[in-house]
């Protein structure tokens, strides 16, 4: 028996039950009494039982049927419910809450809203945009956007793409001052601090699979790649930031990248974390969803510049 066929007979049943004769599911379902009398025997004949006593007054259930009649309106409610979330994926409404680093977000995310506003106009997003790690569990968040090294999460989620580091400097910078070869050449550098990538005042590399750190000397910290990136343009010294921020300052020529062969470390990721029950939400669903399809053929801020 095909599933489609079986719904249809299982729901024809049920409507039997609760009109309490065959005439009245008939007419309910727009049918005539005797494609409903059909049907029934069908369903009978297929599972090879009796489902309805029918006599000339009234029906009732058999054993058998009885049992078939709870299954069969679980089973229907459950189709239905289906039906009704796919279409609540279909044309997802509601109100839906990021939250996300400012740098990321202000270089990344704002660029996306009108794309992902076009597909779910439906949808209101609010972008809460802080260098904090937001408790999901407590807050009214769906969805956190993190950049991290961290694989273990607390709460579902889907890696999104990797996030790669540079070394850059203005180009004014680098010509008053003297080759950057290699990473001990910083020793004689001015050098602009982000704390997550600096322990200790030191610099990590790798390089053919070889890792290592170098001590350099500190021009000023900050813990925003933003404020970074412009404190190198201005020809402060020599950074490191994420290439989704670099990546414009390296197209337009006001920043150049810095001992391209040595990558920093550690190395991070984009993560978009969700608080299980959340992900109930379609919103939600197709949020992230839209993420990951922006995302999937590689980051987008490391096209060639």
């Amino acid at each position: 028996m095909r599933l489609s066929s079986s719904l249809s007979r299982l729901e024809l049943f049920v409507k039997i039950v609760n009109e309490g004769s065959l005439s009245k599911a008939a007419r309910s379902l727009s049918l005539s009494p005797s494609a409903v009398s059909k049907s029934l025997s069908l369903l009978e004949s297929e599972l090879g039982i009796t489902l309805i006593k029918r006599t000339s007054r009234h029906l009732s259930l058999t054993e058998c049927g009885a049992t078939l009649f709870e299954r069969a309106k679980g089973i229907l409610q459950d189709a239905e419910g289906a039906v009704h979330e796919a279409l609540r994926l279909r044309d997802p409404t509601g109100s839906l809450r990021v939250s996300c680093s400012i740098a990321f977000g202000c270089t990344q995310v704002s660029h996306l809203v009108k794309e992902f506003s076009e597909l779910y106009p439906n949808i209101e997003l609010s972008l809460n945009l802080e260098d904090r790690v937001v408790d999901l569990s407590a807050e009214e968040f769906d969805v956190a956007l993190r950049i991290t090294s961290r694989e273990d999460w607390d709460f579902p989620g889907r890696r999104l793409a990797s996030i790669r580091w540079i070394y850059a400097a203005a180009p004014e910078y680098l010509a008053s001052h003297s080759l950057v070869e290699r990473p001990e050449d910083l020793e004689h550098h001015s050098c602009l601090m982000y704390p997550a990538m600096t322990v200790q005042r030191q610099w990590s590399f790798s390089k053919d699979g070889n890792d290592f750190s170098v001590k350099v000397p500190c021009r000023a910290v900050s813990n925003s790649s933003l404020a970074l990136a412009e404190m190198a343009i201005g020809g402060s010294g020599i950074v490191c930031i994420p290439s989704y921020v670099a990546h414009r300052y390296l197209r337009d020529g006001r920043l150049t990248e810095v001992l391209p062969d040595y990558a920093p470390q550690p190395k991070h990721a984009l993560y978009a974390l969700y608080f299980k029950s959340r992900y109930n939400n379609p919103a939600v669903r197709v949020f992230v969803a839209f993420l990951s399809e922006k995302f999937s053929s590689g980051a987008p801020w490391e096209t060639p510049h």
